[in-house]
């Protein structure tokens, strides 16, 4: 009976120490399209955040223990979600350009390009000597040489005559190993903020 007692407490330790810092990062992980980090840097950073919130928990909840681990799972769950929202927004791509930071939470270039408007691309394919032009339409997440995925598309040559034009053509759909690009432009709507202000984009 002992040993059912201090495997119970054991459970709820952990349950408080370490599972509200995991769930807060898978939780940010999956909203902003990030990668984790190691396993060591994963576990060590979710300890450290599970710390910070138990420790903000019991100003609330000082004595019960059950009720600490089950509120500081919840509060994990919903800071990593506001955060993960503020994080994506432009009010905190303003705040790092404010302060001069030329990064972002984002793993991928191509995380950078979505925004609020249609974005149109020009992708360049060397091997096959074409253009691919574009409505871009997202691509593959937390992947190296990810496929992009493009609608309403023409292809063209380098002296940038059509090819092949299915910008009408809705059943179509144009999926592109990132590899094979050697160069991209893009275009954004002219009632973009992209348009309006010179924005620098570094991922991390």
């Amino acid at each position: 009976m002992d040993e059912v007692l201090k495997l119970i407490d054991s459970t709820i330790i952990i349950f408080t120490y370490v599972v509200p810092g995991i769930v807060f990062l898978k939780v940010f992980s999956y909203i902003c399209n990030k990668r984790l980090q190691s396993e060591y840097y994963f576990v060590v950073t979710g300890i450290l955040i599970s710390f910070l919130i138990v420790s903000a928990v019991k100003i609330y909840i000082p004595n019960d223990t059950n009720l600490i681990a089950v509120w500081s799972n919840i509060v994990a769950c919903i800071t990593s979600f506001v955060a993960s929202l503020f994080c994506k927004s432009k009010h905190f791509t303003s705040l790092l350009q404010m302060l001069n930071i030329n990064k972002t939470i984002h793993d991928s270039m191509w995380d950078e390009i979505m925004d609020e408007y249609d974005v149109f691309i020009k992708v360049f394919i060397p091997c096959d000597q074409v253009m691919y032009y574009g409505l871009y339409k997202g691509h593959e997440p937390k992947c190296d040489n990810a496929y992009i995925l493009l609608t309403d598309y023409e292809i063209r040559d380098y002296n940038n005559i059509t090819l092949k034009d299915y910008s009408a053509d809705r059943t179509r759909w144009a999926i592109i190993n990132t590899k094979d690009i050697s160069r991209v432009e893009l275009i954004y709507s002219d009632k973009s903020e992209r348009s309006k202000k010179n924005i620098k984009i570094h991922s991390n």
